[in-house]
Order: C-alpha cells, then structure tokens, then sequence
C-alpha cells in the first residue's frame, strides 16, 4: 500500500508499539497520516517526491529549457507538441536535447515550437521507494529498469529513496500521529498537541531536514 513515500508495514513499525503494529483497525489511519505528511513535504520541497514511470508535463512554446518537478530524472521518454488542445499530441522526432539527470533540467537546445504551441515533455523519475506489503505478491519491489540507451550511457539510475528524506518523512508522520487519540482513550492530553490534523504544519526539524531537497526552479 502506497503510503506518501513508505508502505504501510514500515509506518507500522515506526508508529505502533508492541503487538499494536499487527493489528489491522489502524491501517486506514496509518495510511492517511501517511499521505499527508508526504504532502507537506513535497508542498515544502516544490517538487514530486516518488518514482513514477512515463510522468508527463505540458508547457507553453517559445522556450528550450524545461524543470521537471519529479527528479532525478531516469529517462526522458519523448517530447512532443501540438498547436490546438483538441488536437494530437506528435512526437518530435529529430530534438537532440541536454538532460541534467539530478536537477530535472532538460535543455532542448533550441525553441522548437512558438508560444502558441504546447510542448509535452514525458519522462521517468523520483525517488523508489517499497510500496508493497510483505504479504503481497511480489514483493519485495523490483526497481525499475531504464529502456533509453541514452540515458544508460549517460549514467542515468533510478534513485531510492534517501535516508534523510526518509527520516524526516517519517518523523513528520511521527508528529502528526501524535496528536491524535488513536485508542480513544484521552491519551492526547496536553494542549499544543491537541490541534487538529488539517491545521498541522512541518515541525522546524523536519523543515531542516528537507531544505536540501528543495526545489527552485519554476515549471
């Protein structure tokens, strides 16, 4: 189960305690905390967190340098253009661009298209990350292969998941966990943590941890 960027066994490990993190009534919440905490963190960051294969953005015409907001980039798959929204999507076949890999730039060289035109840039990155439970089929997750020879000899990989952006994902969801009543029981007594989860924010540790992983380019 996708869980923001962790399954749910490994949020179970780290939230529940004892015999708690095999019992089943918490997983819709598990993956809730999840979720949200992973979207604090990409709001933070500016940028897509998680691997996707075949992601695809739209810009307008009359530029040759793109910032793609999922990276690092594996792969670019294809760029294409059309001239009118119910048109077809065509693929340029003949652009020879720059692709930095890390930073999610792709620099085509030249304008290929006026500011009239859309330009659709399809490609493969973020960061791997397990998504499936140890019980399903499967598992564990077998990390994805790139198919673009130019991207293979330009020594582009398919980045897991970094052990800081791990750590402050998790101790984001650790912070959000913590203020509510899971047992039902009033174990949530003191008053700076009694907010609600939609007023939640990034803790200053947390914020700290990911200003490396910020993104500040603009689409």
């Amino acid at each position: 189960m996708n869980c923001g960027l962790s399954n749910l066994e490994t949020l179970k490990q780290y939230l529940l305690a004892g015999t708690l993190a095999g019992d089943r009534k918490f997983d819709f919440a598990l993956q809730a905390v999840g979720l949200a905490a992973a979207g604090l963190c990409e709001t933070f960051t500016n940028r897509k967190l998680g691997y996707l294969a075949g992601d695809a953005s739209v810009f307008g015409g009359g530029r040759r340098i793109f910032h793609l907001q999922r990276y690092p980039i594996s792969e670019v798959t294809s760029i294409k253009t059309r001239a009118v929204e119910t048109d077809a999507w065509v693929e340029e076949t003949g652009v020879v661009g720059l692709v930095n890999y890390e930073s999610g730039k792709v620099d085509l060289g030249v304008e290929i298209a006026d500011d009239s035109v859309q330009i659709q840039v399809i490609w493969s990155g973020g960061y791997f990350f397990e998504t499936r439970e140890p019980e399903e089929e499967g598992y564990p997750t077998a990390k994805p292969e790139i198919t673009s020879q130019v991207a293979v000899a330009a020594g582009a990989v398919v980045a897991t998941l970094p052990e800081t952006l791990r750590a402050a994902y998790l101790l984001q969801c650790e912070s959000i966990w913590a203020t509510r009543d899971n047992l039902g029981v009033g174990l949530v007594s003191r008053e700076e943590a009694k907010a609600k989860i939609g007023e939640l924010k990034l803790s200053p540790l947390v914020e700290a941890m990911l200003k490396p992983f910020i993104r500040y380019a603009l689409m």
